[in-house]
């Protein structure tokens, strides 16, 4: 009994690598001929009463979270660039949020800007009451909240690179492209210094190198937050309400594109 065993133990890979050779060896089959047709979605296509029935507690009540009203706009605010006050309003909604982190968690540390890409808005704030529908419609995108370390040389490539792309959303930072050259860059009120490494605050998106930003991928350094962006918009905009009527949108540019002949911030 022992000595089959061994056989059999000894000849088992021998089959299975057999078995594998002559599957793989086999004619490849491909389809001789194939038919497809339209089916339109319209009012002759009925409802499934069972499903509908089974995901109406679901949907009902997604409906009522997502029809909470969470605070006020005081205008109709569209994402536009080079900057504009909606893209400040959610770059600064960043920075502060991480802010108020890097003081409680030893981690995290300070940040020094934030930045948000304009095309990742997909809708603006109408005014009147902001539901959280609004914010999801605002932010689709289950994007997370990341810091990255750059040194001062790599945001001059950073702003350089905004620049040629005509802006986009920035908290504690400022910049004039001018010709395609770079002006004025600021870090707060301050210049940027080559020599030091600055905490820069970005969807993940970007930091991985999405919208073209491959700068950010060059980090020394990446700090996982933990935040979702839409999470931290929707707090923003109860904290911004409880304390005023209306949120509050700085109206500010910290992105001033300009040319010879006009000027388009």
């Amino acid at each position: 009994m022992n000595k089959i065993t061994n056989r059999l133990k000894y000849l088992l890979p021998i089959v299975i690598l057999t078995v594998v050779i002559a599957s793989g060896c086999k004619t490849q089959q491909a389809p001789i001929s194939f038919r497809s047709s339209l089916i339109l979605l319209d009012s002759t296509i009925y409802s499934d009463t069972i499903f509908e029935k089974e995901i109406a507690p679901y949907r009902d009540s997604l409906l009522v979270q997502m029809n909470q009203i969470i605070g006020f706009s005081d205008s109709l605010y569209r994402a536009t660039k080079p900057s504009c006050a909606l893209s400040n309003w959610v770059a600064d909604a960043m920075y502060d949020t991480v802010f108020s982190l890097s003081l409680k968690n030893t981690d995290i540390p300070k940040p020094d800007f934030a930045i948000v890409n304009i095309k990742g808005l997909r809708s603006g704030i109408n005014a009147g009451p902001i539901y959280i529908k609004n914010l999801f419609e605002l932010m689709p995108f289950e994007n997370q909240i990341v810091m990255v370390s750059l040194t001062g040389n790599q945001i001059v490539d950073l702003f350089r690179f905004m620049g040629s792309e005509n802006g986009d959303g920035l908290s504690n930072a400022s910049f004039t492209y001018l010709n395609g050259q770079l002006t004025d860059s600021k870090i707060g009120k301050d210049d940027i210094d080559l020599s030091q490494t600055y905490h820069v605050i970005a969807p993940d998106y970007l930091a991985n190198g999405g919208d073209y930003y491959s700068i950010l991928t060059q980090t020394t350094k990446k700090y996982e937050t933990g935040l979702k962006t839409r999470d931290v918009l929707i707090d923003h905009v109860k904290k911004q309400c409880q304390k005023n009527k209306f949120i509050q949108l700085r109206k500010d540019n910290p992105v001033t594109i300009l040319s010879k002949n006009r000027s388009n911030d």
